[in-house]
């Protein structure tokens, strides 16, 4: 009785939780997973009153084994959205999500778009080789998703060494574009001087 407790009170919280996070995130592919999270506890549950209901038919299984399809199937989505080097969302994401942007473009919604790359990054790979070279994209790639994911932005790996980053501030904000290219500078600065020690 008091595993059933714990377990209900754990799949509670995670369904506010995803319920939470679905209404404050405003990144729609973060918003998809949640989704799939809230969809998953509530056939659980669903179940759950099922087998309560109907006792001698078992069907938690059925239950299990449903989530476990809606789980592989997020797992696979996000595995074709990605790049595999970097984890950032990767060119046919990029291509897909503004494609959806540009339909919610307004003077009052303006979306911003920025292309960046690695400087001298032939060089990286030709002086220092392959591995170094994915290092670089990798540690780059981590920077982009941390400052972009604080302003709720978004980032993917559009080829080779580019990047590409997207911002639509909220509605009414004074926010300046401008935010997200100086804190990537200055962490991919502060990155570099702790390469160098």
């Amino acid at each position: 009785l008091l595993m059933m407790g714990s377990a209900s009170l754990y799949l509670l919280a995670v369904a506010v939780i995803s319920v939470i996070n679905f209404f404050t995130v405003r990144n729609k592919v973060f918003r998809r997973s949640n989704v799939a999270l809230f969809v998953s506890v509530m056939i659980i549950i669903a179940f759950v009153f099922l087998d309560d209901l109907l006792p001698k038919v078992s069907i938690l299984p059925v239950a299990v084994f449903a989530v476990i399809i809606v789980i592989f199937i997020n797992m696979q989505m996000s595995n074709i959205n990605s790049d595999a080097l970097t984890g950032l969302f990767n060119r046919r994401m990029a291509d897909d999500f503004l494609q959806k942007q540009f339909a919610d473009i307004s003077e009052h919604a303006p979306l911003y778009l920025y292309m960046c790359d690695i400087n001298s990054f032939k060089s990286i790979n030709d002086q220092y080789g392959h591995m170094e070279g994915d290092l670089a994209l990798q540690l780059c790639g981590n920077v982009l998703r941390q400052v972009t994911l604080a302003h709720e932005g978004f980032a993917a790996r559009f080829g080779g060494d580019e990047f590409l980053l997207s911002w639509q501030p909220e509605e009414n904000s004074l926010s300046d574009p401008e935010i997200l290219v100086q804190e990537i500078d200055q962490k991919l600065t502060e990155l570099s001087r702790q390469k160098n020690k």
